[in-house]
């Protein structure tokens, strides 16, 4: 038992740090992607925290998403059609763990 959990804990303790050393272009597209992932990790947490003051109620995965394909087609959110879809889903399911988490542990 003791044995199982040394090894838990030296592979929790394990890491091993990268430096990525990107070129200009690289960069830009890093750079880029970030922002659309803050754009839409701010726009989604915008509309849970309106939605919580009208119904005490928060979106979660499933209507995320819905509401990612439905601002896709707008065009006041055009450019959310160059964000990768598995990243914008991504971004919310991240959100999601962060609602639960706040919910458990207010």
């Amino acid at each position: 038992m003791l044995v199982q959990y040394a090894i838990q804990y030296i592979k929790r303790a394990l890491r091993y740090n990268y430096r990525i050393k990107p070129t200009v272009d690289q960069e830009v597209k890093l750079v880029e992607f970030g922002s659309y992932a803050r754009g839409l990790w701010n726009l989604l947490l915008s509309e849970n925290i309106r939605r919580y003051r009208y119904d005490k109620s928060f979106l979660f995965y499933p209507e995320m998403a819905g509401l990612i394909r439905d601002l896709k087609k707008s065009d006041e959110f055009s450019w959310l059609k160059f964000f990768d879809s598995a990243a914008s889903q991504q971004v919310a399911r991240d959100l999601e763990t962060a609602l639960k988490k706040l919910l458990c542990h207010p």
